[in-house]
């Protein structure tokens, strides 16, 4: 990273005199722009011929017809068509046609290909056009006489030409190809196609070999796109003036705008769009050590005054993130705006009912919990609705919904048990509430599923306490929403008066729950006058209405407190046996029973302590999210894992996130049930792309239709799914289940080599298309266009990587039958040639598109080549969040086809951070970057599926990691019920349905990789320690963790006042890792300067700060010195 060229920064009269000729030469350009001719966007693109007929002999030339000066005419009979195609949508306002001779009115017809345009929204989920998904639109508009051929000009766009559009007149078509289809013979001789871009000529200055430069051998070659090189004129031995003609449109995200690539290799090359170069005087592609600049300025690297303008003197945000203090959760807390608090579900493992406890204590019933039929589904008239609501309310006359007027503090028992507690006072009558949720039927500790419908209940507490010195009478009403005639019974039954549905059954009664009073107080139905003064105006009207409800009323002594429980079954209609066990059910014994069985149940895997309670508390809370989201389905026995709680179905890509943390937890039952329903239904669907078929295709979690569970079909899935599969080996080294599913991984792996075969041809020059060797265009993840995405093919690599090497572990297993492990070794080999193939075709696509998608600027006013999310992607700010950031480019390297330093990842991080989280196009539109870049920055708007952290981590940038981290978790965590927000719409407000356990899993990745890390057949160890974790006297401890050499235990204590912090490590290793490497990090900053294992002086990586721990022990005790 290069912060020394501010040595110039002082130059004050240079720089001043540098943007005042930028500025006059702005003005200058602005004037003559309308005598300057357009730019035709035919010469820029693929023209190509459809003929009606096949005719003999061989197809016309028709790239010719792009070229002014063209004589030789295409003959085009009637129906015949000539197509001009590009690899971005432009904005086409007119077109030029010149014939040999005059054609009559009515010869040519134009069609443009029209997608979503002009209705594509913003954000992260606006839509984009692909040149595969749409329809020829026949362009209205008026041709005109023009010489020996015809104008035409689009009218502004209407509904008639194009039905069903809400935003009208356009006076382009926004279009990746046009079709000009002959009603009659013509002969044709030149095709004009233009926008809003008009030609211009400049001169570029090229010097490399600058200071700071990575190292190169090849000279440069020169090219333009939108344009074209007219000269090239040695100016030095490592300079060159380029002239270069050039579209120039006035929009910065103009698919228009003309641009020259500096190529020098994979790694080295780059372009600039000129007219960034002329706005800025000069530009400094720092890491290539390339100086571009307007060579009618006379300006140099060495006469350059350095950026101008808002140009950050301190250098970048990951500059200046690794030279500031660590960053912690509490600061990162307190920096950011607080969130609302969000619904609270419970519910039992494997089961499909889930209950919501809303902020203020109102009790809700979602129909989304149930995600396909079943007997459950079927007992639940209720379900014709969204949701049931149970609205409590205290006081005589209670302010509208309950207690929305008051403050309701919320905790889980503990800080992490599915044991809700709200509290809140009323004029002197304090009031708790405590919720959890059991079977019915069974007790919670014996109870195993069978069909995943068993009936739950949710059971809730109230106790009121009279905290005055006088006699009080405490109030609690109950009002159910939809309202339906209710009857209470004398054991404080609520049963309506008929179904739900109004469709009586034999042996079943509607049941809204059962109150027990513990023999005080009365119960009954009264009439509810809501405090009409307190009802917010957003509500309805019959909100200030009278209305029937379930009264509760009792008087208390002062000081003395009395308990009211509420039992509420997710299914309305119980049978006889099921009444029975209703009326049965204790609180105290239900309560308990929850707490005993979830200690237990966390107890079983790995255990976390460090010294933050709330993380320690979250990883607890995170098990039971995802066991009471998995979902036993009826008829299959599949476990689907909803991708939330409540609503979403079972989408591949994120079931597979959390089976990777329940592996490495050590929950390796649960983890491979997750990953089961997508094993037996391989190759059942198809994904949405051009792709040829399905066969090994990972994707479908359901046989046949109708599907309840299959999710969208994100590309991304295939690739997260085999990964998957082929890594639980590594954390189980089960042979029994990689010799099952062998067959399935290796099928999986063929198919994406099949499939690519598709995008490996080559242009009619000789030369191979960007997307050459990468999976057919298809979907990416929310976003539905098909495009050429580079994290389908990082996850695509992945998998196959992950397969070829599991089939090649199993080859050399003993105990496998001798042929057997022949054939699995020449399958493992063909596997592994097939991904190495892939990856260099990978590569070459990105390191192509890197050459011709310009250079972006840095906050320190550098700039530094950009790396695209796609093929054909021409600049940043573009395409939303979910494209650009959330599954950008930076997956390249989670998919193994970039490493960790390589210069690209540079780039993108520091494209991430400067730009991209702060903007407002694609991040969180920070208002003051330089003020709150820290706080507020290092991470996107889903903040857990961009493995930033991962990446600094990898790379030894401690720092940033725990900024990054640290700001994700303070921005998405509810703390009072540990669960994470899925996205933030804005900072200060979390989106999307709970509990978003794949999130979850991502951030439990994180936690655990700061701690363990498995770096191919090494582990790493307290890499991501924070420092302030390591004040005298406190530790991290972590017990039976999961890695892909056995169970693993770690104890990390600091005694930093004696100058020494001590860990010790126990391996249960079922294959030994080649090198272990532990780092100790001292709350101060300081240095290790030795270190001792198992009493005797070890080895240190001074560079790395990491101590070797001898590979053949299986306990290490570590003593490290730092003074």
């Amino acid at each position: 990273m290069h912060t020394g060229f501010f040595r110039l920064a002082g130059r004050t009269t240079g720089r001043v005199a540098a943007l005042l000729g930028a500025c006059l030469a702005w003005i200058a350009l602005a004037v003559d722009a309308a005598r300057l001719p357009p730019a035709n966007l035919a010469r820029y693109g693929f023209l190509r011929l459809e003929r009606r007929e096949p005719a003999a002999g061989p197809t016309p030339e028709v790239a010719r017809l792009a070229d002014p000066a063209n004589t030789a005419a295409v003959a085009l009979e009637a129906g015949d068509a000539v197509l001009v195609e590009w690899q971005h949508p432009r904005p086409v306002r007119e077109l030029e046609l010149v014939f040999t001779a005059p054609p009559p009115a009515g010869a040519v017809q134009v069609e443009w290909w029209r997608g979503h345009w002009p209705d594509v929204g913003q954000g992260g989920w606006r839509k984009l056009d692909d040149p595969f998904n749409g329809r020829w639109t026949i362009g209205q508009g008026a041709f005109q006489p023009h010489g020996p051929g015809l104008a035409f000009r689009f009218a502004p766009l209407t509904v008639g030409e194009a039905p069903g559009i809400r935003q009208t007149g356009a006076p382009f078509r926004q279009t990746y190809k046009l079709r000009l289809t002959c009603n009659q013979a013509v002969r044709l001789r030149h095709v004009a196609v233009h926008s809003d871009a008009v030609l211009r000529r400049a001169r570029l200055r090229f010097e490399w070999d600058l200071p700071q430069a990575l190292p190169a051998r090849v000279a440069p070659r020169f090219e333009a796109r939108n344009g074209a090189v007219q000269s090239v004129i040695t100016a030095g031995p490592k300079a060159a003036i380029v002239e270069v003609e050039y579209a120039d449109a006035p929009d910065r995200l103009s698919p228009d705008r003309g641009l020259v690539i500096f190529r020098r290799g994979p790694e080295r090359s780059f372009s600039v769009f000129v007219d960034d170069v002329l706005r800025a005087g000069g530009l400094w592609v720092r890491d290539l050590g390339v100086f571009v600049s307007d060579a009618s300025r006379s300006l140099t690297f060495a006469t350059w005054p350095g950026p101008g303008g808002d140009a950050w003197r301190q250098g970048t945000v990951a500059e200046q993130v690794a030279r500031l203090p660590e960053q912690t959760f509490a600061r990162a807390v307190a920096a950011l705006p607080a969130k609302s608090p969000a619904p609270c579900l419970l519910g039992v493992p494997n089961c499909r009912q889930e209950f919501a406890l809303e902020p203020n204590g109102d009790l809700v019933l979602h129909a989304g919990s149930l995600r396909s039929p079943g007997p459950d589904a079927d007992a639940c008239p209720w379900r014709r609705w969204d949701a049931l609501r149970f609205e409590f309310s205290s006081g005589e006359h209670p302010p509208l919904n309950g207690r929305r007027a008051r403050v309701v503090e919320r905790s889980l028992q503990d800080g992490w048990l599915p044991v809700v507690r709200h509290a809140w006072a009323d004029d002197g009558l304090a009031w708790e509430q405590i919720s959890v949720a059991v079977p019915l039927l069974t007790p919670l500790a014996a109870f195993e599923p069978v069909t995943g419908a068993e009936p739950l209940v949710l059971a809730t507490r109230f106790t009121v306490t009279n905290t005055t010195a006088s006699t009080r009478t405490a109030w609690l009403w109950l009002d159910p929403q939809p309202r339906l005639p209710l009857g209470l019974g004398a054991d404080g039954t609520l049963v309506l008066e008929r179904p739900s549905d109004n469709v009586p059954r034999a042996g079943l009664a509607p049941v809204r729950g059962r109150f027990v009073t513990g023999g005080r107080g009365e119960l009954d139905l009264g009439v509810l006058v809501p405090a009409a003064a307190d009802a917010p105006a957003a509500r309805p009207a019959d909100a200030y209405e009278a209305r029937e409800a379930v009264r509760y009323r009792v008087t208390l002594d002062p000081g003395e407190g009395h308990a009211l429980d509420f039992f509420l079954p997710y299914v309305e209609l119980l049978d006889a046996a099921e009444m029975r066990a209703l009326r049965r059910l204790s609180f105290p014994h239900l309560r308990a029973a929850v707490v005993e069985f979830w200690r237990a149940r966390v107890s079983r895997g790995m255990l976390l302590e460090t010294p933050e309670p709330w993380l320690n508390d979250f990883f607890k809370a995170h098990l039971w999210h995802v066991l009471i989201s998995t979902d036993l389905d009826p008829v299959t026995r599949h476990h689907q894992h909803g991708a939330a709680t409540l609503d979403y179905k079972n989408y591949l890509n994120e079931t597979a996130m959390v089976a990777r943390a329940l592996d490495m937890r050590g929950e390796h039952v649960a983890a491979r049930a997750l990953l089961e329903p997508f094993l037996v239904n391989q190759g059942a669907k198809g994904l949405p792309g051009n792709f040829r078929d399905r066969t090994g295709v990972f994707y479908a979690a359901h046989p046949g239709e109708p599907d309840p569970y299959t999710a969208q079909g994100y590309n991304l899935h295939h690739g997260w799914g085999l990964w998957a599969a082929a890594e639980h080996y590594l954390w189980t080294r089960d042979d029994a289940y990689l010799a099952a599913i062998a067959p399935r991984l290796i099928a999986g792996a063929d198919w994406i080599t099949r499939e690519r075969r598709a995008t490996q041809f080559k242009l009619p020059d000789g030369a191979r298309p960007v997307e050459y060797g990468l999976p057919p265009a298809g979907d990416l993840e929310d976003v539905e266009e098909y495009l050429y995405w580079y994290a389908v093919a990082a996850y695509y690599h992945l998998g196959m990587k992950q397969a070829a090497d599991a089939v090649a572990r199993l080859a050399r297993r003993p105990g496998v039958a001798p042929e057997l492990a022949r054939r699995l070794a020449r399958e493992a080999e063909r596997l592994g040639r097939d991904t190495e193939a892939f990856a260099e075709d990978v590569r070459a696509s990105v390191a192509e598109s890197v050459a011709t998608s310009p250079v972006v600027q840095l906050r320190d006013g550098t700039w530094v080549p950009y790396v695209p999310a796609r093929a054909y992607a021409l600049t940043h700010g573009q395409e939303g969040w979910i494209r650009e950031v959330l599954y950008g480019p930076l997956h390249l390297v989670n998919g193994g086809l970039l490493d960790d330093r390589h210069p690209f990842v540079d780039w993108i991080v520091q494209d991430l951070e400067d730009n991209l989280f702060l903007s407002a196009e694609s991040g969180f539109g920070v208002a003051d970057p330089q003020a709150d870049f820290f706080n507020r920055g290092g991470f996107t708007l889903q903040p857990m599926l961009l493995d930033l952290p991962l990446v600094y981590l990898r790379r030894d940038q401690v720092p940033n990691f725990l900024r990054a981290f640290h700001n994700a978790a303070a921005a998405s965590l509810y703390p009072d019920t540990r669960c994470l927000a899925e996205w933030l719409p804005e900072l200060g407000r979390g989106g999307g349905p709970l509990y978003k356990t794949p999130d979850e899993s991502k951030f439990i990745q994180w936690l655990r990789q700061m701690l363990i890390l498995e770096r191919g057949d090494t582990l790493e160890l307290g890499l991501g320690v924070p420092r302030a974790w390591m004040a005298d006297g406190q530790r991290v401890k972590v017990e039976r963790a999961a890695t892909w050499f056995g169970r693993l235990d770690l104890e990390i204590t600091s005694r930093a006042a004696a100058g020494e912090i001590r860990a010790v490590v126990r391996l249960h290793p079922t294959e030994a890792p080649r090198a272990i490497g532990l780092r100790l990090r001292h709350p101060a900053g300081q240095p290790l300067k030795s270190a001792t294992v198992n009493g005797r002086s070890a080895s240190v990586n001074a560079a790395r700060q990491l101590i070797e721990l001898p590979a053949r022990a299986t306990v290490w005790e570590v003593v490290g010195r730092f003074d």
